[in-house]
């Protein structure tokens, strides 16, 4: 099956390919896949971001049927959620949760599903629906989540990159910062990278802006992480009308300049606290958020002792390859020492799909697995005594 596929990660972003008159010019179909990987109210950008996603396609003509939706659905009528029903993408912005099909929700929401949906396997639960996609097709997927090097993740559990690359290859065979702090809802809205490609897909004449004009202009927009483009750069020159629709959005959409307030993905529950503290005028409220600020600082003090103790046990306690260990980022990977070695991390010492600073330290996994001679054993027996 072959296809092209586009994909944005970001907090986490995957882009694949899209329909609309509704066929491509091979004859071809459009489906989209959007996901977001996470739940509980302080993640609320990123279920914002997939709603506002499925009214981007869908106002540039994507056909519904070939949309498919996975997230928690646990936003819109949280009990800390102040407008019940509604879910916005920025301040004062429209409610961009009606009229979004869910196909997964809850428990459902699972790397196994994700593969499976996006493989074209038929599942036996939510809706059943999957991407039956041919060998002119196009996919494009939207994944929002918390990653770390290797992985993203979600509710209940990660996808690694190996999974992914031989989900991809099965197919061609047969492919984060927060921002905009509400005020009233004590909560980030969306996630700088999705915000900036969707209000660009939003007013832009989708039909004569190719991939690489959305790229360099969301590169642009996006100063507080790395946006990359992978793969086969080919595609590079086609017009987003081939990924997001081509037909010219209905909505009159301004979007008047408003300060992101951005904040690194990991650190937006310390900065929502902050920001009720602040804004609380009850003391034993304040004293209450105040407890649970400092214990989520604490549990990030143990964290990152933990794995410094478990990178030093590995290296034999060798203090130069302890220094680099914790130090030195680099986009190297040993997936056969670092795949396990995290799998076990998380379900021995941390959940890393429940703690999102657990993912910013597993660079120093990462880097331990480069060192020559390691192996996940080592790794693992270092756990066994830390943990």
């Amino acid at each position: 099956m072959g296809f092209s596929f586009s994909v944005n990660l970001l907090s986490f972003a995957l882009l694949c390919g899209i329909s609309f008159s509704h066929s491509l010019k091979d004859g071809g179909k459009h489906w989209a896949l959007l996901v977001a990987g996470s739940n509980g109210f302080e993640n609320y950008r990123h279920q914002a971001d997939v709603c506002h996603a499925y009214h981007v396609l869908k106002d540039h003509g994507f056909p519904e049927e070939n949309i498919i939706v996975m997230m928690y659905d646990d936003i819109a009528y949280n009990t800390e959620n102040k407008d019940k029903g509604v879910i916005i993408n920025r301040p004062n912005g429209e409610n961009v949760y009606p009229g979004v099909k869910i196909d997964y929700k809850g428990k459902d929401v699972t790397p196994e599903v994700f593969l499976n949906v996006l493989q074209g396997k038929k599942e036996q639960r939510g809706s059943k629906r999957v991407i039956d996609s041919g060998p002119n097709d196009h996919i494009f997927v939207n994944f929002v989540d918390h990653g770390a090097p290797g992985l993203v993740a979600f509710p209940d559990d990660s996808l690694h990159a190996r999974e992914l690359m031989t989900a991809l290859k099965k197919m061609h065979k047969k492919k984060s910062y927060a921002c905009y702090l509400d005020k009233h809802l004590d909560t980030y809205l969306g996630d700088l990278y999705s915000v900036n490609w969707m209000e660009n897909s939003d007013v832009a004449n989708l039909k004569k802006e190719t991939l690489l004009n959305q790229f360099d202009i969301v590169r642009k927009n996006t100063n507080k992480s790395h946006v990359m483009e992978y793969g086969d750069m080919d595609i590079a020159s086609e017009p987003v009308s081939d990924f997001q629709g081509d037909t010219p959005s209905a909505r009159n959409v301004y979007y008047p300049a408003l300060p992101f307030d951005a904040v690194p993905s990991h650190d937006v529950d310390l900065h929502i606290l902050r920001h009720k503290i602040q804004s609380s005028t009850i003391e034993e409220e304040k004293s209450n958020l105040s407890r649970q600020l400092d214990y989520k600082f604490k549990v990030r003090s143990e964290i990152a002792s933990q794995m410094h103790k478990i990178a030093a046990a590995a290296v034999g306690h060798d203090s130069g390859l302890f220094s680099e260990a914790i130090s030195i980022r680099t986009e190297d990977i040993n997936f056969d020492c670092y795949e396990p070695a995290v799998k076990y991390y998380s379900a021995m010492c941390r959940n890393i799909n429940q703690v999102p600073f657990a993912l910013r330290v597993l660079y120093i996994l990462q880097n331990v697995c480069n060192i020559q001679g390691m192996s996940s054993e080592i790794l693992i027996r270092a756990m066994d005594d830390i943990c």
